[in-house]
């Protein structure tokens, strides 16, 4: 079972491996052609973080109801783009993000225009016409987890289906792109909890605010919680957890040093101007980024 951007649920198999993956007319199927260690990446443009690039896979027409299976995650790149953005804030940061909060649109447009030059992962086919007929975009942030999407095809009479993945250079580590045969769209079936536990404490108020959109359940470092539904585990069943929420950052005070809200205004009046300015101070952390990251205490404890 797998979710398709945008929502819907199908049930797959047969899922086959490309016959050529290229990038930047070079084989990179070792890479992509299997969920296991290895990942294809590239690394960034010395001279503008929004620069693009893409792969371009071909697969055997299965000549049913398909679908592209890809595996993917973030590089550090927009981590590092986000806290260098709040040390520019510095001190500052509370009274902004506020406003943001409360709905200051234009504040917002053009915090999200940053993220929107970036993109994801744009899948395009190539129809029988020979033109590149624009799909879906994968979009979800986060460098820890590879994270699984789905993108159903439209039936194309030709021997093969072949697909271009365009995105930011440097900004996406790709695992595993694969193409399923559908069997069917399914509906999946919502069950919320009924039960939420602290410690031993049944906690009412707390099932509450987890049943309710408009609530949230604010945890703190070391809190444990435990969810009980209302259904026994069936091996016949997939589950797939739902969730919405968000955190809250702090700033280090080392960063105070960096605030600096003329660079502010040009970021949030030339995004592009921006990711170019931004690109020599990323390259010089990029390759060390990664190993300090996962040689870090946290993911060596999440491992």
């Amino acid at each position: 079972m797998l979710q398709e951007v945008g929502g819907s649920f199908y049930e797959v198999s047969d899922l086959k491996a490309p016959i050529k993956a290229n990038y930047e007319l070079k084989s990179v199927l070792k890479k992509i052609g299997d969920k296991d260690n290895l990942e294809w990446f590239s690394l960034a443009d010395s001279n503008d973080l929004s620069k693009k690039e893409s792969i371009f896979l071909e697969f055997d027409n299965p000549r049913k109801a398909s679908g592209l299976v890809i595996d993917k995650r973030e590089s550090l790149m927009t981590t590092f783009l986000f806290y260098h953005t709040l040390s520019l804030f510095g001190r500052t940061n509370a009274y902004y993000f506020t406003k943001m909060e409360n709905g200051n649109k234009w504040l917002q447009k053009r915090i999200i225009k940053t993220y929107d030059i970036l993109g994801g992962i744009e899948v395009s086919m190539l129809d029988q016409n020979q033109r590149w007929i624009p799909l879906k975009t994968i979009r979800e942030a986060g460098p820890i987890v590879s994270d699984t999407h789905f993108v159903a095809l439209p039936e194309i009479n030709s021997q093969s289906i072949i697909l271009r993945l365009r995105m930011t250079q440097g900004l996406w580590r790709i695992n595993r792109a694969n193409l399923a045969v559908i069997h069917k769209k399914v509906k999946p079936l919502r069950i919320s909890p009924v039960k939420v536990t602290n410690g031993t404490k049944n906690n009412q108020e707390n099932l509450e605010k987890l049943n309710h959109r408009n609530e949230f359940l604010v945890t703190y470092p070391g809190d444990v919680y435990q969810l009980n539904y209302p259904l026994s585990y069936r091996p016949d069943f997939e589950y797939f957890i739902e969730s919405q929420g968000y955190y809250i950052e702090w700033i280090r005070e080392e960063w105070l040093k960096d605030e600096n809200l003329k660079a502010v205004k040009k970021m949030l009046l030339n995004p592009s101007g921006f990711l170019k300015k931004m690109a020599p101070l990323y390259k010089v952390r990029e390759v060390e980024m990664e190993k300090v990251f996962w040689t870090s205490k946290y993911t060596q404890l999440e491992n």
